[in-house]
């Protein structure tokens, strides 16, 4: 017997099938007026605009206001008004919305662009409308993908077939070409997006920035409550040697949930202190936190180039690294740990023994981990988001066959 709330899914999704249904029959009418209308559609998740996304489309309106490049979120986002300052915001399960899938010519997304950009269930506009969208896809990344194992995402023409795919280094390629399946050349060396307003970033402020990523086994509030995640970040928020230490450095912790996880925010939110502050998500924005920050603690997060490429510290606290390869399938640790390009703590004394270190050592970054970090990035400078451009607007090697 069907619940009130598979009732109201299946409700839900059969009227965005027929408002659908509608917009593509109203497009095969009009499709003439937008012959030359060069229109460029970019995603991220439905409610954020700070990544990739956000940083290409920004330069995009700046640079080539010629093409109609428009920025899809929902309304009620925080960062709608951002967006919509520059123009071309497109609110989710609008009529252009829909319109603009139908009609764009380029779709590029950050995370998984057909789960975040198709309105209802991914699974029923891919079966009915996706052949009748003619543009290229283009996957932007959400960071830089460095670990071998089911983390990443697997080339797969019916499920995540992307027409180009930017990567930061030749070494990024070779692991997304041989691991993972994507054609050679179909992976563009440009950088990301987002590092474009990294580049020589000097504005630091005395703070430590804390950004851990998520776990998938951890969804319900009873199991988070019990889990190593929350009970070993509670340790390091909590320690006693720490906290003096912060208060006499005058040095504040910013503790960032990952968005997956934010619904336990509360949790984190009781240890509050003079210095320890629980950021919300969307409160400030990621990469502001990372270029003001002094010194990063993650785990397994890509985040984790971004802070290097500024060459600031990282610190990495892995205390189950363990469960983590088994969920996660990850391959080949041993290597991804001779590369890190900082500090790997597998408990919490010997995380804040090193957080401490870097209070009484200026948070100076080892030139080791600098220099281990190279091979992650082609280009350290600030033309990016040029570069991405370029590739996008050539045309796709597979109509050159």
């Amino acid at each position: 017997m069907l619940n009130k709330k598979k009732i109201k899914n299946l409700l839900f999704n059969f009227i965005i099938f027929m408002y659908s249904s509608m917009i593509f029959i109203l497009s095969l009418i009009i499709k003439g007026f937008f012959k030359n209308r060069k229109i460029w559609l970019i995603c991220e998740t439905d409610v954020t605009a700070q990544d990739n996304g956000y940083h290409f489309f920004k330069w995009m309106r700046e640079n080539h206001p010629e093409i109609e490049t428009h920025y899809l979120i929902n309304k009620r986002s925080k960062d709608y008004e951002k967006v919509a300052s520059l123009g071309n915001v497109v609110s989710r399960l609008s009529f252009y919305h829909i319109l603009y899938l139908f009609m764009a010519e380029k779709h590029i997304g950050t995370h998984d662009y057909r789960h975040w950009a198709y309105p209802g269930k991914r699974s029923i506009f891919q079966k009915y409308f996706e052949k009748h969208l003619k543009g290229e896809f283009i996957q932007l990344q959400h960071g830089i993908l460095h670990m071998r194992g089911e983390r990443g995402f697997h080339y797969n023409p019916m499920e995540a077939k992307y027409d180009k795919v930017i990567v930061s280094s030749e070494w990024e390629k070779r692991l997304l070409n041989e691991h993972f399946g994507h054609p050679d050349q179909n992976l563009i060396v440009t950088g990301l997006a987002r590092y474009d307003n990294l580049y020589k970033s000097d504005v630091v402020e005395d703070q430590i920035f804390f950004m851990p990523t998520w776990r998938k086994a951890i969804r319900k509030r009873e199991l988070f409550i019990c889990s190593d995640y929350y009970l070993k970040t509670k340790e390091i928020l909590e320690d006693k040697n720490l906290l003096k230490k912060l208060r006499e450095k005058k040095i504040k912790v910013k503790f960032y949930l990952h968005i997956k996880l934010h619904k336990f925010i509360d949790l984190f939110q009781e240890l509050e202190n003079d210095v320890i502050e629980i950021v919300e998500a969307g409160d400030e924005d990621v990469q502001t936190l990372l270029k003001k920050s002094k010194l990063l603690i993650t785990d397994y997060s890509s985040i984790s180039f971004d802070f290097i490429y500024m060459e600031k510290p990282v610190l990495f606290y892995q205390y189950d690294y363990k469960d983590y390869i088994e969920s996660y399938r990850v391959q080949g640790y041993e290597e991804y740990k001779n590369d890190r390009f900082g500090y790997i703590a597998y408990n919490s004394k010997t995380l804040i023994d090193k957080i401490i270190y870097y209070l009484d050592n200026d948070f100076k970054a080892e030139e080791e981990y600098i220099k281990k970090s190279n091979k992650y990035f082609k280009f350290r400078d600030n033309n990016n988001c040029q570069r991405i451009y370029n590739e996008i607007i050539e045309p796709s090697k597979k109509d050159c066959k």
